[in-house]
């Protein structure tokens, strides 16, 4: 036996099953998918929400979920199905839990980046509520024999709609400032330098390049970036920081380091 949940039209094939040398033949099943409609229950009910429906590539979207289940009410058992996120890059911000007009609300936060231009549908997606179902093959209370099973009720919620418009080439989305650092400028002979590069600003950080030193008759050696984001007015801030170790027997120039970026209206070099 098998339990699948399909997204769209699909047909089981036919199967052969050779019994004694004689094969024997499955018939073909079809199954059609509707699209499901937002649930009305008055003990559940769950809502996807976005802070925008338009976005650039690399911009930053807030999704969330909200699960409603009515104070009183006790299932065993809430599995919410995982959405679609086909295109985006996702991180789950938070999780909260509070009461609000009657009912329990769980809230889940996630961070969306898209990665594609074009049109997305996020949803309907779907919760299972178990309840415990308690069965006895006799009505006499004396035959304590029962089998307990979960009973599911299907509860759906909306779907949203995103646009996702294209950015200037080889940009970054977001508004940043960018400053490289070293911890001398003046050393001995082939004795090491530190130098770091920080990028400071909201945007889409896990879009950055892996940025390099191209120092000739020079010896250079580089960490990986440490990268600390976090969320302010629905935006996606942080530090972006790459240090670098230079070993060099003469003088040497560090060139500037340039980023292009597009804040949503203009594009500019930084």
């Amino acid at each position: 036996s098998y339990i699948f949940f399909p997204t769209k039209n699909v047909t089981i094939p036919e199967f052969n099953v050779i019994v004694d040398s004689k094969t024997y033949k499955t018939k073909p099943i079809k199954i059609t998918v509707t699209k499901p409609k937002e649930s009305k229950n008055s003990d559940f009910k769950m809502k996807l929400s976005v802070n925008k429906t338009n976005a650039f590539i690399g911009e930053p979207i807030i999704f969330k979920i909200k699960f409603f289940q009515k104070e009183d009410t006790t299932p065993q058992s809430i599995e919410i199905q995982k959405p679609n996120f086909n295109d985006f890059l996702t991180k789950q911000i938070s999780k909260k839990e509070y009461s609000k007009n009657g009912f329990n609300i769980t809230e889940y936060s996630f961070l969306l980046i898209p990665q594609k231009a074009g049109n997305y549908k996020i949803g309907p997606i779907l919760a299972k509520v178990g309840y415990l179902s308690k069965n006895t093959p006799f009505n006499d209370p004396f035959f304590n024999l029962v089998t307990a099973s979960l009973k599911y009720t299907n509860i759906f919620s909306n779907e949203l709609n995103l646009t996702v418009k294209a950015i200037p080439q080889n940009a970054i989305f977001g508004d940043f400032k960018a400053f490289i650092k070293a911890d001398k400028t003046i050393t001995n002979s082939n004795e090491p330098v530190k130098v770091n590069l920080i990028i400071k600003g909201c945007g889409d950080f896990y879009d950055l390049p892996d940025f390099k030193l191209n120092l000739s008759d020079a010896t250079v050696y580089e960490n990986s970036p440490q990268i600390k984001t976090y969320i302010q007015n629905n935006k996606l801030c942080g530090i972006y920081n790459k240090e670098f170790t230079i070993l060099s027997n003469h003088n040497i120039e560090i060139d500037p380091i340039t980023i292009k970026t597009f804040d949503g209206n203009n594009t500019k070099i930084i």
